[in-house]
């Protein structure tokens, strides 16, 4: 079954994110879905700035995708963690820690500025 081509362009860079993602299985399949989700919607709004990156960079837009899935993951990853740590986000850790299960760092080792 072939992909139109639409929606093959996305595939390596889909499959960078689920590769990042899957780092975080340990910590349960709500995270590894967050992160993923996270990580796959800059691939998608991106599509044109990786194609125009790998003509300049003069390598496949495949590869540059890919480095953009895993780098996407990672952005996404240290975001969520910078906003449960600030303390406006009181009111949504919980929520995070129940739907994710990750646990929100506690208020007095979060450093203060």
């Amino acid at each position: 079954m072939d992909l139109p081509p639409e929606l093959a362009k996305f595939g390596p860079g889909i499959g960078g994110a689920l590769l990042a993602a899957m780092t975080k299985i340990k910590e349960g399949l709500r995270i590894v879905l967050v992160q993923f989700v996270m990580g796959s919607i800059p691939i998608i709004v991106l599509q044109g700035v990786i194609e125009w990156l790998a003509h300049k960079v003069d390598v496949p837009d495949t590869l540059v995708g890919f480095g953009v899935g895993l780098v996407s993951v990672a952005v996404a990853t240290k975001l969520l963690e910078t906003v449960q740590a600030l303390e406006f986000a009181r009111p949504f850790n919980a929520f995070i820690e129940r739907w994710t299960g990750a646990k929100a760092p506690p208020q007095d080792e979060v450093p203060k500025p």
